[in-house]
């Protein structure tokens, strides 16, 4: 998890730009402290996204994903993992308590597609068989 909080009132952050420095700038260190991605939080304490992905938490058979209003990308594939109907996605501010609890979390990019997460910082997800990113990932 990047110590560097998003800014949920920022008009830049929902938008695609070229200003992607404190982007690179965290992927890299969590890259160097042996992470494949590397989230952000917002200045509220809510779930944001990943410097290069977006973020689906699965708890109780239900998929939830942060609202744009905190501070996150509308990605390509999150727009699709919304809009498909064989799952309910649930927009809502997710606080650590409800990453804790996950059963499954997986995140999108459209080069890498749906990928599982298999721990956050000390929170292991050892036990999911990622059913839900599976099944998604054959409809989308």
């Amino acid at each position: 998890m990047s110590q560097v909080l998003r800014n949920s009132t920022s008009k830049i952050i929902k938008h695609k730009t070229t200003n992607y420095l404190e982007n690179i700038l965290e992927f890299r260190k969590a890259k160097a402290e042996g992470f494949d991605e590397v989230i952000f939080f917002n200045e509220k304490g809510y779930l944001a996204e990943g410097a290069i992905s977006n973020i689906f938490i699965v708890n109780e058979q239900k998929i939830y994903t942060p609202g744009l209003e905190n501070g996150l990308l509308n990605g390509i594939l999150r727009k699709k993992v919304l809009s498909q109907n064989y799952y309910q996605v649930e927009e809502r501010n997710i606080g650590l308590d409800l990453i804790n609890e996950a059963d499954e979390i997986f995140i999108t990019n459209s080069l890498l597609k749906i990928m599982p997460v298999r721990a956050i910082a000390n929170t292991q997800f050892k036990n999911s068989n990622f059913k839900f990113r599976e099944r998604i990932a054959k409809i989308i």
